[in-house]
């Protein structure tokens, strides 16, 4: 199912973009004395650089169909 995969990941890496810069803004939310000891908040960032990485394989193989659609 191909529904706008390029525009959805966009969308998606916007979205993980406003998501990591919190931890920034208020660390003190995210990370409990340590910079290691996570609060919930922070184990919940952590979980989006995960998704941010499954998002850049879902890219990577986009632009290989594109690419390989294109010859």
């Amino acid at each position: 199912f191909r529904f706008f995969p390029r525009s959805i990941l966009i969308l998606f890496f916007l979205q993980m973009l406003g998501t990591l810069a919190s931890p920034f803004l208020l660390p003190s939310l995210y990370f409990a004395g340590h910079p290691l000891l996570l609060t919930t908040e922070g184990e919940f960032v952590v979980k989006n650089l995960v998704l941010i990485a499954a998002g850049m394989v879902i890219w990577g193989y986009e632009t290989n169909l594109i690419k390989k659609n294109r010859r």
